[in-house]
């Protein structure tokens, strides 16, 4: 935990099902769920001596994460990973689409109305 709250404080929760990890909410709130995750495996190698090299995705998929040939450990599976890339690229063409053929999306809207 990143605030040294003890759990006689305030009420803990898992940081990961699988690991001996727990944070508060405000922490959780503060840091986010990857970061807390990563630093602890940090703190939990350089303690032991052993790099992590294996961890399951942070979105709660289940599969196995994998270290990087570069040394860093991502917090989502290729699989999470890719999905969200599809999902840009998919928001990025429609508003592109809209915009050739002279339609306005949502966003457009929401930007014209904030002055932008």
């Amino acid at each position: 935990m990143a605030c040294g709250r003890g759990s006689n404080v305030t009420k803990l929760r898992r940081l990961n099902p699988s690991g001996n990890s727990y944070v508060c909410s405000s922490c959780e709130i503060r840091f986010g769920r990857e970061k807390l995750q990563a630093e602890f495996d940090r703190q939990l190698g350089k303690a032991v001596g052993v790099k992590p090299t294996l961890r399951s995705c942070v979105r709660g998929c289940g599969r196995p994460v994998f270290m990087k040939p570069g040394g860093n450990l991502p917090a989502y599976c290729s699989q999470c990973e890719e999905e969200w890339r599809q999902l840009q690229r998919s928001a990025r063409s429609e508003r592109e689409y809209r915009k050739r053929h002279g339609k306005r999306t949502q966003l457009d809207i929401v930007d014209e109305s904030q002055g932008k």
